[in-house]
């Protein structure tokens, strides 16, 4: 634990959360973060958290983790809102979307079907799913866009394919 790389710690924190290891990610990062908190399924903490972030700066990033907690904690409505209110799905379908607002329309997705609004997540999982598979032909060794996929296939009923995904 070097304090020349503390901007690190929480980076180091996060993975160490996600293999399962809260011991080690609270050495390098004691107070909790959204992420560890994601990561641990803390989720009604990081809700708390996020919503002061929120408050504090209103970065897309921080309203998009806010919302991806309210979805993890069945607050579709609230989720759809939130997200709505930094105009998704509409930002999706420019060229320019970021990869900020292509990721947060996967949440967007899932909030809308588990709402009952399947048409809605169906066309989103639709326009997304091409996205995420050109990223994943285009880095296979990474997880991070096959586990999207593997959520877009499930928000649109394909079941198989998305186990495959994983």
């Amino acid at each position: 634990r070097n304090p020349e790389y503390k901007a690190a710690h929480w980076r180091l924190a996060e993975l160490y959360t996600r293999i399962g290891d809260a011991e080690i990610a609270r050495h390098y990062d004691p107070e909790p973060s959204v992420a560890t908190l994601y990561f641990s399924r803390r989720y009604e903490e990081m809700i708390d958290l996020a919503f002061d972030l929120v408050l504090e700066d209103g970065s897309p990033a921080t309203v998009f983790t806010l919302a991806r907690a309210y979805t993890a904690t069945d607050r579709y409505d609230q989720a759809i809102r939130l997200l709505g209110n930094e105009g998704l799905p509409e930002r999706l379908w420019r060229d320019s979307a970021t990869t900020s607002e292509i990721e947060a329309g996967v949440n967007l997705a899932d909030a809308l079907k588990e709402s009952g609004r399947v048409d809605e997540a169906a066309r989103i999982a639709e326009y997304l799913t091409p996205l995420f598979g050109q990223w994943a032909a285009e880095i296979p060794e990474s997880w991070h866009p096959h586990v999207n996929l593997a959520c877009l296939h499930s928000i649109s009923g394909e079941y198989g394919r998305a186990l495959d995904r994983l």
